[in-house]
């Protein structure tokens, strides 16, 4: 088995795939992260990097838009979560990890996993956006001896039940200050929600979710707020983005003025910018610059 047959029966589904070393876990492809957002890899380049290293294995990503991976490291953790929520599996999409043989669940990404968000846990790791666990197909030496990641379930997905999300949630392993305090800045500690926010709605909003999508993620990102915003203000935030998005794609209009004042009175360049705003000089257009003073 190569590159390419381990890559494109994932890549068909709609997932996005990156190369990784033969033989390894860790991807050292230089911009792999942005792979698992807008862009993605083409059947041509899997092909190119089939044709350069065949060996090849290859990784999953984790994508708000697509799916989400939840990585169990013992079986302890996957009997404690059963328990504990009362809620039974899903019959979704499964691999057995090479490394342990532990299972690897794969989800359509819901409301919970946008509540969730990336979570490295006690006994497991789920992978939420710009994370990766090693595909099916892929193979790794464990003191000296060939092992594979195999599809256990080839079902379709499922969506991850709520109660395991909020288990999760609470079973969040101990990380450095550093690590902590760059989480909490995403969320706004510090700097305010509404950039926070606002920055999460932008984001994704330029990965190409559509516009009902992108009001579930950020009402979900709201609800980690200790006082999250009314559904309103989140609502009224994806609208404000989505239109000046629109804006901006509506060309520019440059046209020639007098600047007032100062420098003699020469002739300077007074900018119309995007079609759609305005700044009352007439409906429909924004001024940037100074316009003459008569």
């Amino acid at each position: 088995m190569n590159f390419l047959d381990r890559a494109l029966p994932l890549w068909e589904r709609g997932w996005n795939v990156i190369p990784i070393p033969p033989g390894e876990k860790g991807c050292f492809f230089k911009g792999w992260q942005r792979l698992s957002g807008k862009e993605r890899a083409t059947r041509t380049q899997l092909e190119e990097w089939n044709a350069k290293e065949p060996r090849l294995n290859v990784g999953v990503m984790a994508c708000p838009k697509t799916i989400c991976i939840l990585d169990f490291d013992n079986m302890e953790t996957v009997e404690r979560i059963l328990a504990e929520t009362g809620t039974p599996a899903p019959v979704t999409f499964e691999v057995r990890s090479g490394t342990r043989g532990m299972p690897h669940l794969y989800f359509r990404q819901n409301y919970s996993s946008h509540w969730l968000g990336n979570c490295p846990g006690s006994g497991f790791d789920f992978q939420y956006d710009r994370k990766y666990v090693v595909g099916p197909g892929s193979e790794i030496r464990v003191k000296g001896v060939l092992k594979t990641y195999d599809v256990v379930r080839d079902v379709p997905l499922l969506e991850l039940p709520g109660a395991w999300a909020e288990w999760m949630k609470t079973q969040v392993r101990k990380r450095s200050v550093a690590a902590e305090a760059g989480e909490w800045e995403c969320l706004g500690i510090g700097e305010g929600r509404q950039g926070a926010l606002m920055r999460f709605v932008a984001q994704n909003w330029k990965e190409g979710v559509t516009e009902e999508e992108l009001l579930t993620m950020a009402l979900a990102v709201n609800e980690k707020f200790g006082v999250p915003k009314t559904e309103g203000q989140v609502k009224s935030m994806v609208d404000w983005i989505v239109q000046k998005e629109q804006i901006r794609n509506v060309p520019k209009v440059i046209i020639g003025g007098r600047y007032g004042g100062g420098f003699g009175g020469r002739r300077r360049r007074l900018h119309i910018g995007h079609i759609g705003q305005h700044c009352g000089r007439g409906a429909g257009v924004r001024c940037v610059g100074r316009p003459r003073r008569d």
